[in-house]
């Protein structure tokens, strides 16, 4: 801009900012301040504003159906649960036993195979090697829980837990009811 007219141009500007000013001249290379500020201006103009984009993780608290539970373990607890559901054979081992519950022996004499019974017991997921870490973690979760319902059904049923307040009897009787409300609404639907 060799040929163009100079124009005085006062500004006020606190301390600070003629400081900022200053040092931020000093720093650009360019040769007069007024080239300073026409640079400042053309990016003013030409420059689009930046978004900064800051990604957050949020963990969001998932509502508890009423046929779930939340359970707490102690580190104890949860290293015992943990390390005995997540051997590779776990699961297809529990997932054999509660099939073969649904063909009683002629031997055994335990309620455990009544075919009233056999929609209690929760299958366990098998863990794969093609599983990422989140699909593994909530496999074994899952196995963790299914494993304590089946355990403690078991135990109910064959009667290792005395003082419990619900027999055999009231869970079968339970599962009969279900099962006539459930026929009821399907025989509703089709008509």
């Amino acid at each position: 801009m060799p040929n163009s007219k100079k124009v005085v141009k006062t500004i006020r500007m606190t301390a600070e900012t003629n400081e900022k000013f200053e040092t931020a001249f000093e720093e650009s290379n360019v040769d007069s301040k007024g080239e300073f500020i026409d640079s400042l201006i053309d990016q003013a103009l030409n420059d689009e504003p930046t978004i900064e984009v800051e990604e957050i993780e949020i963990e969001v608290e998932k509502k508890l159906e009423p046929n779930q539970i939340l359970i707490s373990l102690t580190p104890a607890q949860m290293f015992a649960l943990h390390g005995h559901v997540s051997e590779q054979e776990f699961a297809e081992k529990q997932n054999r036993i509660i099939n073969k519950l649904s063909n009683k022996p002629w031997y055994a004499s335990s309620d455990i195979y009544k075919p009233e019974f056999q929609q209690l017991w929760t299958p366990s997921i098998e863990l794969k090697e093609q599983m990422d870490e989140t699909e593994r973690g909530k496999a074994i979760k899952n196995n963790m829980g299914a494993f304590l319902a089946n355990m403690f059904l078991t135990n109910l049923i064959d009667s290792n837990i005395p003082e419990s307040a619900v027999s055999i009897e009231d869970i079968e009787t339970f599962i009969l009811e279900q099962s006539e409300l459930e026929n009821t609404k399907e025989d509703e639907n089709a008509a």
